[in-house]
């Protein structure tokens, strides 16, 4: 089997995963310009914890397997700083990654909606476990009102991207 994956790879088992360019673009991926110090190490964290779900999903999606491993970390880290509320690709992260907008534009939307499908989920799982029958009704008015706040970010930060 490995012979048979070997080949498959042309032997050039040098390239580079989507999660080793990830774990080099994570480095510079918050700057002063987006934070305080302090906050800085609390943000990088929270980056890594989206961009790393977010990339096991990635996996199973044949149409990314046409991009560069490096446009697919790159597409995940301005997703991540969009869900952060940061600036989705300030000057220093496209001097980082060497991808400017128009390169990761056919990336961004399955990355997005990787991303909602998430959130729903966990919504749902988090309400088909009531503790109590009426707490699941309180439970889901809360979760249906977050769910449409996210997704009224997510179509602003789309909006702010594609316009």
């Amino acid at each position: 089997m490995e012979v048979i994956i070997l080949k498959s790879m042309n032997f050039q088992v040098h390239l580079p995963t989507v999660a080793t360019t990830i774990d080099y673009l994570l480095e510079g991926s918050i700057s002063m310009q987006d934070c305080k110090v302090e906050e800085m190490v609390v943000l990088k964290r929270e980056l890594r914890k989206y961009v790393d779900k977010v990339l096991n999903k990635t996996l199973d999606i044949v149409f990314l397997r046409q991009f560069r491993p490096s446009c697919i970390a790159a597409t995940l880290i301005v997703a991540g700083r969009i869900s952060l509320e940061l600036s989705p690709m300030p000057p220093h992260f496209i001097l980082l990654s060497g991808y400017s907008f128009e390169e990761i534009k056919d990336v961004m939307p399955i990355i997005l909606n990787l991303q909602q499908e998430d959130d729903l989920c966990s919504i749902y799982s988090q309400i088909a476990t009531p503790e109590h029958p009426t707490d699941a009704i309180d439970k889901q008015i809360v979760m249906d009102d977050k769910r449409i706040h996210r997704k009224k970010s997510n179509r602003s930060a789309q909006r702010m991207l594609f316009d």
